[in-house]
């Protein structure tokens, strides 16, 4: 579609070239420095020397001969030394743009540039099971801005809430909730409370780790035979005993393996979670006008993730090392080594970001792919 502006630059494009001076290749219009009295400019350096004299001579050639159209948008051209400059006339201009308002009316602004390509926006993104903070406020808010900004550009805009609703932190939601029971509720006061079992056994796990660190730095003290350690040889043992236990984070692993292998228990809790997040989040996007067409959480990509896994060894890009984690390393200077699968098999974010990668290329072909994150994920994306 084009506008007065536009216009603008194509008469003034037409212009230069129907002075037989210059090359239609070698006319490139640029906008003028602030402190030049114009509003589109000529550069005639490149033309200049092809045609083999000075730049500011070419200008001033450019000029005399010009000649700009009865009606035109044009209303001066000048001469200042190697640049052609254009300048808008006020009266003509506003005209053309308050024809176009008439014309066009709500969709005065919008174009067609994006007509037959598709954009995937990716924003909001919250975790399941957990209550929606600011910095979600700020993704959905931006990214729905983009989502009416590319749809006004002609493009087919594709929205996706790419829910946080797979992975670790469900073995310890899980974990938590089988030990201290379910919440009540449907509401944001349930989420919370979910929250709160996943505080209490964050804290365990913690615990956990230090009854380790502990029993290691007593068991060197034994094998220093430092006497302190030597007369408190039958604690120790105990100690090292309660350290050698099953811990809370194994439980949550396990719980985490459990819900990928469709464990029925695993399954209902988590799709019960995902209901309740759904539910909860919908009052706020309600609110904000906010909507989506797809919220294709994590967990939507689980059925690729063994080809893919497979599809990374066969290429190369990865391999599975002696615990049969599947690792990918030297991708390039500066970045660290990461899994694509644990050693118990499961599988992480990096996985199952890959994998949704692919669906949407193969889904809906787009020329790009916006993801409204927070910094703190750059090297995610790196």
């Amino acid at each position: 579609m084009e506008y007065a502006l536009d216009r603008f630059v194509r008469e003034a494009h037409t212009v230069i070239a129907e002075t037989g001076l210059v090359a239609g290749h070698l006319i490139e219009l640029v906008t003028p420095k602030p402190n030049i009295p114009a509003d589109l400019a000529f550069p005639t350096f490149r033309a200049a020397k092809e045609a083999g004299i000075a730049p500011p001579q070419l200008a001033q050639r450019i000029v005399e001969k010009a000649h700009a159209p009865p009606g035109s948008l044009i209303g001066s051209i000048v001469a200042t030394g190697p640049f052609v400059n254009f300048s808008l006339d006020a009266v003509h201009l506003a005209a053309a743009v308050l024809e176009e308002i008439e014309r066009l009316g709500t969709r005065y602004g919008s174009d067609d540039q994006g007509a037959g390509k598709t954009i995937v926006i990716d924003y909001s993104s919250p975790n399941v099971a957990k209550t929606m903070h600011v910095g979600h406020i700020r993704s959905t808010i931006i990214g729905q801005s983009l989502y009416h900004i590319f749809d006004f550009l002609g493009y087919r805009v594709i929205g996706d809430n790419h829910l946080g609703d797979w992975g670790k932190q469900f073995g310890m939601n899980i974990a938590a909730i089988v030990r201290w029971g379910k919440p009540e509720g449907d509401d944001e006061d349930a989420i919370a409370a979910i929250d709160k079992l996943y505080a209490q056994y964050s804290a365990l796990v913690k615990e956990d780790v230090a009854l380790r660190e502990e029993a290691a730095r007593w068991t060197k003290r034994l094998e220093q035979n430092d006497p302190e350690a030597l007369a408190r040889r039958e604690w120790i043992a105990e100690l090292q005993a309660r350290a050698a236990q099953p811990n809370h984070d194994d439980e949550a692993r396990a719980w985490s393996l459990k819900l990928e292998q469709g464990d029925p228990l695993a399954r209902d809790l988590w799709q019960w979670m995902v209901d309740l997040t759904l539910k909860a989040n919908q009052r706020n996007y309600n609110r904000l006008g906010v909507r989506f067409d797809y919220a294709l959480g994590e967990s939507f990509y689980s059925p690729m993730l063994e080809g893919l896994i497979q599809e990374a060894i066969e290429k190369g890009v990865a391999y599975r090392d002696e615990d049969g984690a599947v690792v990918v390393d030297e991708l390039q200077p500066g970045l660290p080594t990461f899994l694509l699968q644990r050693s118990d098999s499961g599988t992480l974010y990096h996985t199952r970001d890959l994998a949704c990668i692919v669906y949407r290329e193969q889904e809906f072909h787009p020329v790009k792919i916006i993801y409204v994150v927070d910094a703190r994920q750059e090297l995610h994306f790196r």
